[in-house]
């Protein structure tokens, strides 16, 4: 099994938004328990939660703020994101 680190697949989203966001200036409220992890490919993890946060700032129209949060409680894993738009 390979677990995967939210925290690390967020932080390469959030970099990689900003680039081509730059104009935007989207605000980032992050929250991530410390070892929250996850079993999955990382590919197909990172491109479904940039999916979700592209849109969040696509759909947004001024000031984006983006929203996400992972918890893990009772050996599941949380992860939530939302924006103001």
């Amino acid at each position: 099994m390979l677990y995967r680190n939210i925290a690390e697949i967020v932080e390469h989203i959030r970099l990689s938004l900003d680039l081509k966001y730059a104009s935007r200036s989207v605000v980032w409220d992050i929250n991530i328990d410390e070892g929250c992890v996850v079993v999955g490919d990382r590919f197909y993890l990172e491109g479904a939660i940039s999916a979700l946060v592209d849109n969040a700032i696509k759909y947004t129209n001024d000031n984006p703020i983006v929203s996400i949060k992972a918890s893990t409680k009772s050996g599941y894993t949380y992860i939530s994101i939302q924006d103001n738009g």
